[in-house]
């Protein structure tokens, strides 16, 4: 049966659909079969991510019963990665039973992540009884992780017991000049468990199209490994320092 994870956040721009995407990719290198579900209606932002040509269906498509779940499935340039871009019109709705449809239909993947819209506007239909766990990405701001705290509440509220946080952009020069030395502190203000710490990498731009290529960039390379292999529960350290 696939795992169903979400992924969001707080506020826009923290790098919730790159770290989507690459979480993605580095659970391919470690064997799995993926698929994205892009739920960011009108942005697209995963399709963009994996420059791919744009699809013919969307999950558009899907809601409105222009085609099929399997006619609206994409593969990336990369093996065992697949998506499926999202709706471009902002006035359609996903019901629950429609969502759980589709993830029914997705149940031959290994996962299936879900990249949602920033901030509170989640759809009813992300629930626990549609969702496994949620990974909720964050800059470390202040403003950014009580966007963070706000979608964990949320999150509790819709019965998604499991939520980790995933500090995106760290910097640590940044983080201590927020006074945010203390991660346990952070943790508890969240109310979700750190699972992982992803340094900011400035030409990240360059390596966005072929993500073969970030292994020249160790640290953000090992940061990215480390946060697959904590997904699927291994016993590996944070990348702090």
């Amino acid at each position: 049966m696939a795992k169903k994870t979400l992924i969001t956040s707080g506020k826009g721009g923290v790098g919730k659909s790159t770290i989507t995407v690459l979480l993605g990719f580095f659970l391919t290198i470690l064997g799995k079969k993926v698929i994205i579900l892009d739920l960011d209606f009108g942005i697209s932002s995963v399709e963009e991510l994996l420059k791919e040509l744009e699809p013919v269906f969307n999950l558009g498509d899907i809601l409105t019963g222009n085609c099929s779940v399997e006619a609206a499935i994409n593969s990336s340039r990369y093996k065992k990665l697949d998506f499926i871009a999202a709706a471009k019109n902002y006035k359609i709705n996903i019901q629950n039973n429609q969502l759980q449809q589709i993830i029914k239909s997705l149940e031959g993947y290994d996962f299936i992540l879900l990249d949602s819209p920033a901030g509170l506007n989640l759809d009813e239909c992300i629930n626990g009884e549609t969702i496994d766990d949620a990974l909720i990405v964050a800059n470390p701001e202040k403003l950014c992780l009580t966007g963070a705290r706000n979608i964990s509440r949320l999150l509790e509220e819709r019965g998604i017991t499991k939520r980790y946080l995933i500090i995106n952009k760290f910097n640590s020069k940044v983080w201590k000049k927020n006074n945010l030395e203390n991660l346990d502190v952070v943790i508890d203000f969240v109310a979700a468990q750190l699972i992982a710490i992803i340094p900011f990498m400035e030409n990240l731009e360059v390596v966005s199209y072929d993500f073969e290529k970030l292994i020249s960039y160790k640290k953000f390379y090992k940061a990215l490994f480390n946060l697959a292999n904590r997904y699927l529960g291994a016993n590996v350290k944070l990348l702090f320092k």
